[in-house]
């Protein structure tokens, strides 16, 4: 298989750009300390209204082909340039994610989200 040329590659990246459909805000994780803490994790910054892709994880029933959507886990596809660290948090579709991998591909990022747990849950 020949290499993509980087006029291809370009195409291919804007079409992914373009196929992004939702939206999400990035929480910007940073450490604090104070007097009576040591290394206090918060999320002070949010980048809003990042153009994404956002999609539940899926599981195929091998023997019977039935798919289980998995509303913990899910999977991001963010642009090449955006920023995003494996500490920071997502919220998309009403519900706070934790980062849980990020994989730089070819057109896009794809980020790992897990649902972050909350007191009451």
């Amino acid at each position: 298989m020949r290499a993509l040329t980087n006029s291809e590659l370009e195409r291919m990246q804007d079409t992914q750009k373009e196929g992004m459909n939702d939206l999400c805000d990035i929480l910007v994780w940073t450490s604090t300390s104070d007097d009576y803490t040591d290394g206090l994790d918060t999320w002070p910054t949010s980048v809003g209204g990042v153009q994404c892709g956002f999609a539940y994880e899926r599981i195929v029933d091998q023997d019977t082909g039935r798919v289980t959507i998995q509303s913990g886990r899910a999977r991001l596809r963010l642009a090449l340039d955006q920023a995003i660290s494996d500490k920071d948090k997502v919220l998309a579709r009403d519900t706070e994610w934790l980062v849980d991998g990020i994989v730089d591909g070819p057109t896009c990022k794809v980020v790992y989200l897990r649902k972050a747990e909350t007191d009451g849950d």
